[in-house]
């Protein structure tokens, strides 16, 4: 696969492999990064420690850990000694697979080589516990981190608030946060994103305002994500014009909504009756380069039904076909259900 300029001059070596190892692993390649791996050892290139991590971090981001473990093991029988890098990847690779006791094995067999947990190992084990609802797991390693002296970063933080904010811990959270001060970690977008989203989807739109305000104080401005929840929250609470000079203030500053933006409007809209802004809003979609699909209006009238917004979802329907969007199964289902939940079952029957 890889072959030299055809004089001697130049033959790939083991960088050049390993460069275009990686870059196929980048592009999605993995059975041509892997071939060209195996290639290596055809050609009598000894693979490096980073060569392996670059294959075992590639494998393990395909979801092909068993073969991250064999190349290990081969890196092992090879003489090459792994190091904190290919333990975290292989590390990151079961935790991403869901398999806890394989993970407590890789953390064991590290620590028998003579490598303890650094910061990316405890954030690789904060996030596993907080994405399977175990905050409490995960507040006992942050906790241990300080302890041994590992020194938590702002990615720390922000899984372990990440995690409070799913769970509605926003006291947790708060004393969290307090803590990330005391110990002179700055905020990012992602923690200010973080705290605004949970407040947002607690409906507590004044503390979201704060913290949005907040982060314009602290340099950073407001993105898509943020402006995003604030006008989700705005909406669901039925003050859709607030929302929408929210939008126009986000043009304006040259932040690009996306579809959960104008699927929040969209919904928003409906509620209030305000068609005529809806279909405008549909052009200024089209403006964007964002072209709205069945599965947008879909999600938008289910969201509709479950509030029981029926008849504003049929009119929705309506809206759907005269913008030139075919409505499918599923959309008719929907509009079906809602009126079964309303308990209009003559109109579910038409």
């Amino acid at each position: 696969m890889m072959e030299d300029d055809g004089r001697g001059s130049c033959p790939p070596n083991v960088v050049s492999y390993t460069t275009v190892i990686n870059g196929f692993f980048r592009g999605g390649q993995v059975d041509r990064a892997y071939n060209l791996f195996c290639e290596m050892d055809d050609r009598g290139i000894l693979p490096t420690v980073v060569t392996y991590n670059t294959v075992i971090d590639g494998l393990c981001k395909a979801q092909a850990v068993d073969r991250a473990e064999g190349v290990l093991q081969q890196m092992i029988h090879k003489g090459v000694k792994p190091d904190i890098q290919t333990y975290n990847c292989l590390i990151h690779g079961y935790c991403s697979s869901g398999q806890g006791k394989e993970v407590v094995r890789m953390l064991k067999e590290m620590s028998a080589h003579g490598h303890q947990p650094d910061v990316v190992t405890c954030n690789l084990l904060l996030d596993y516990h907080c994405k399977n609802g175990r905050c409490t797991e995960a507040r006992k390693i942050f906790d241990s981190m300080i302890e041994k002296g590992i020194k938590p970063n702002v990615t720390t933080y922000n899984t372990l608030l990440h995690g409070y904010a799913i769970k509605g811990a926003l006291s947790d959270m708060h004393r969290l946060l307090d803590l990330m001060a005391g110990n002179g970690n700055s905020p990012d977008h992602h923690t200010f994103n973080i705290i605004l989203c949970a407040y947002a989807k607690g409906g507590m739109i004044d503390e979201a305002m704060h913290i949005f305000d907040q982060m314009r104080q602290q340099g950073l401005s407001p993105n898509v994500v943020s402006y995003g929840a604030i006008i989700d929250a705005l909406c669901k609470l039925g003050k859709v014009d607030e929302a929408m000079l929210k939008f126009n203030q986000m043009i304006n500053e040259g932040v690009p909504p996306d579809i959960v933006v104008f699927n929040s409007l969209v919904y928003g809209l409906c509620t209030v009756d305000k068609w005529d802004k809806a279909e405008e809003l549909f052009s200024e979609m089209l403006n964007q380069g964002i072209h709205p699909n069945t599965i947008f209006f879909n999600t938008i009238m289910r969201n509709l039904c479950n509030g029981g917004w029926v008849m504003e979802a049929q009119s929705l329907l309506d809206l759907m076909v005269r913008v030139g969007v075919r409505p499918n199964c599923i959309s008719y289902n929907t509009l079906i259900d809602g009126y079964c939940l309303a308990g209009r079952m003559k109109e579910a029957m038409k």
